[in-house]
């Protein structure tokens, strides 16, 4: 239905190096509710023939801090030396997430060698506002000799929040393989393993290149999933027809439930709790616009005078500084303090040393410190 005459692709194989990668600008690692940015590069097939491959790489960006990218930053390094970065072709921040584009016919010019077999070090880096310093995340793609490639599907994003109803964004299905030019795109539709759901129409659809995109409006999905809850797993089918046709196709993938705001009705339980993020505080923060984040979680925050928050560190000459906000959230309570303000209240901050900060605040048993410890990093640009 979809063959074509043999020919020589490359196929990417998806392999993040260290999935705890972390933008070198001041994120806390592994921190309780912190998630890191991570890249994430969709499955494409390269051809061989680079000077004819009209072909799109799409990577996606998301995690924590995500937003404090500079899209027009974004570059693929490869393992050839002497090749300068590839800037993407398009880079869009949206639904919490960046999609950058990279043209496939000048991406496979970044390689060292490439041939049947070749493993090869690719690098995304990036910088952030309010920052000197570059970040990278690096992955790997195995260049491969096959056939023709079956259609394949994926979900972005493949973890569904029980709160999307309450959103505005999209979730997108991509379709790749060969054939994808005889899919008639008035056809495609979507449905869940909820049997009494009619399948969901997409709003827009188009051909890209290797892929067709299709997307679907957030508030309706999770409609078409039988009995979700948190950490459930569904199977999405996404069906169409041939230009012509009268036989469905169906492509199926996994997705997971999530509740990011589920644990807010839970009570809190166990001591008061400081957790700073980031833990990493830059020598640059001096010129930075953005915040630093208290969150004190345990028994009893909902006494906490929220007004009485304040940060200060082992420099007993600087006055304690006053949260920016602070807010009551279910589980836990978020202070920020400004960023170009934090650093004052280090002794001798220098770049690997270790200090103990404390929030303090008022509750109904009177003054409460808690501290935690935050590590210097970067270099001075003065």
């Amino acid at each position: 239905m979809f063959g074509k005459k043999q020919k020589m692709s490359v196929l990417l194989v998806m392999g993040l190096i260290a999935l705890g990668l972390v933008w070198t600008v001041g994120c806390s690692k592994n921190s309780s509710g912190f998630q890191p940015i991570l890249a994430d590069l969709q499955q494409s097939q390269w051809t061989s023939n680079t000077g004819g491959d009209s072909g799109i790489i799409e990577v996606f960006l998301q995690g924590d801090g995500v937003e404090k990218i500079i899209l027009d930053s974004i570059a693929m390094i490869g393992d050839k030396p002497g090749v300068s970065p590839l800037k993407a072709s398009s880079a869009i921040f949206q639904d919490k997430r960046i999609r950058a584009e990279f043209s496939k016919s000048d991406a496979l010019n970044l390689l060292l060698n490439p041939s049947h077999g070749s493993t090869h070090h690719i690098t995304i880096s990036y910088m952030v506002i309010d920052s000197a310093d570059s970040a990278e995340l690096d992955m790997q793609v195995t260049l491969d000799e096959g056939g023709p490639t079956a259609l394949t599907l994926a979900l972005a994003p493949a973890e569904w929040d029980l709160n999307f109803v309450n959103s505005s964004g999209k979730v997108e299905t991509f379709i790749r393989g060969d054939g994808i030019e005889k899919i008639d795109l008035t056809t495609i539709r979507m449905k869940g393993d909820n049997t009494a759901v009619e399948p969901l129409v997409p709003e827009s659809v188009s051909l890209n290149g290797d892929h067709i995109r299709a997307a679907y409006p957030k508030n309706l999905v999770v409609n078409l999933l039988m009995n979700p809850i948190e950490g459930s797993v569904h199977t999405i089918v996404v069906s169409f027809l041939e230009v012509g046709g009268t036989v469905p196709i169906e492509l199926t993938a996994l997705i997971t439930v999530t509740d990011e705001d589920g644990d807010d009705e839970e009570e809190p339980t166990g001591p008061l709790t400081l957790q700073i993020s980031p833990s990493d505080w830059n020598l640059n923060y001096y010129k930075s616009s953005g915040t630093v984040t208290a969150f004190i979680r345990g028994e009893g925050i909902e006494n906490i005078t929220l007004t009485s928050i304040q940060l200060k560190g082992d420099n007993t000459a600087a006055l304690p500084l006053a949260a920016a906000k602070a807010t009551l959230n279910g589980d836990h309570v978020r202070a920020t303090f400004p960023k170009n303000q934090v650093l004052g209240l280090l002794l001798n901050p220098v770049s690997g040393s270790v200090h103990t900060v404390t929030v303090s605040f008022q509750n109904d048993a009177g003054l409460v410190d808690l501290t935690a410890e935050v590590t210097v990093v970067g270099k001075s640009s003065e």
